[in-house]
């Protein structure tokens, strides 16, 4: 079954990694940080989402080691 993954604004990037997807938004004068988790099918799990300092972020990248 599919289901809506809700942002509080448009998406501006995204990346993905070891089984973190992240996903940064911008509106309204704020901007926000939502972190999935996702198992081998692509299915994701409820977000963690934070309200960055800026109001303008435009990108995020996931690094691994």
């Amino acid at each position: 079954s599919y289901f809506t993954v809700k942002v509080p604004f448009t998406p501006a990037d995204l990346d993905a990694a070891e089984g973190v997807l992240a996903v940064v938004d911008h509106g309204g004068g704020r901007a926000h940080l939502s972190l999935f988790g996702y198992n081998a099918f692509g299915e994701l799990g409820r977000p963690k989402t934070i309200t960055l300092g800026g109001a303008n972020a435009n990108g995020v990248a996931l690094l691994v080691r």
